[in-house]
């Protein structure tokens, strides 16, 4: 079983799974929490925030396909997807979205029904990535690892252009307004 460690305060990076599942309600009752309770974090050994879980069927992307998703719903470049292995993600697609255990981040474990594909940042696909966390009876007295030696803690990155470009425009339309 895959570990992912997931740093606290992470950056926007978002975490790609995949599975086999009959129909799309099959793995929404796996992957999102339901009356049923929530099978998905209940096998991860996590406590999830259920708004930073995501699962859908690849078919209901339609022409837009699971690049142009990436590339426009979540803000990843394209030309930075080239080298990710998209097309070994199954039907069954789980997006973990940044701070899916909360500000203190934490573990999560990947259950054996799904594959983990790799995380993608606001910057694109980070092929270097270890997804791996060291067993426990690997790690460091205390059962830590240090925040300096992780490779998943990184700098948050620039102010995207579309935030930029909106606070410009409220700030000229708030300006119009007041000078009016």
């Amino acid at each position: 079983m895959t570990e992912i460690a997931i740093p606290p305060h992470e950056t926007p990076t978002i975490r790609l799974l995949s599975g086999t599942f009959p129909s799309a309600a099959a793995l929404k009752a796996y992957a999102l929490p339901g009356p049923e309770g929530w099978p998905l974090a209940e096998e991860a050994g996590a406590e999830m925030d259920p708004g930073r879980v995501e699962a859908f069927m690849r078919r209901d992307l339609g022409e837009l396909g699971l690049a142009g998703y990436l590339e426009e719903g979540l803000g990843v470049p394209l030309d930075r997807l080239a080298g990710a292995p998209l097309d070994e993600v199954g039907e069954a697609v789980v997006v973990l979205h940044p701070r899916v255990l909360g500000d203190g981040g934490g573990v999560l474990r990947v259950p054996d029904r799904l594959r983990y594909h790799g995380a993608f940042t606001e910057g694109g696909w980070e092929p270097g990535l270890p997804p791996v966390m060291p067993k426990a009876d690997t790690l460091p007295a205390g059962g830590e690892v240090d925040a300096a030696e992780d490779p998943e803690v990184k700098t948050p990155p620039a102010l995207p252009w579309g935030l930029a470009l909106a606070g410009t425009v409220v700030l000229v339309l708030l300006l119009t307004w007041i000078f009016s």
